[in-house]
């Protein structure tokens, strides 16, 4: 099944030497949950319309456009359960794919 949602949490760590005496250091962490299933539905007028010239092209570069529907649709499945975490010394990224 295509991923239906993910969760993006950014994570500001102030650094100490930057701010002044009495400022206010920023929040820790902001979210933000992206329904993935908007996005499908906004994109499918576009595949239906670029599938056939998709096929087209496939064909004439000799590879088989049902095998290259089919591996792109279990990489596209494949993304469910992914994780990505990135660190910096002042903020972090954490990507969550359901």
């Amino acid at each position: 099944m295509i991923p239906l949602f993910a969760v993006i949490r950014i994570s500001t760590r102030p650094d100490r030497r930057r701010f002044k005496p009495g400022s206010k250091p920023l929040p820790g962490w902001y979210g933000i949950w992206v329904p993935l299933f908007l996005v499908w539905l906004l994109l499918l007028p576009l595949v239906l319309v670029l599938l056939p010239l998709a096929m087209l092209a496939l064909v004439m570069v000799r590879v088989n456009p049902f095998r290259a529907l089919a591996t792109f649709w279990q990489i596209l499945s494949g993304l469910t359960g992914t994780h990505v975490e990135v660190n910096a010394p002042d903020a972090s990224v954490l990507v969550r794919i359901f």
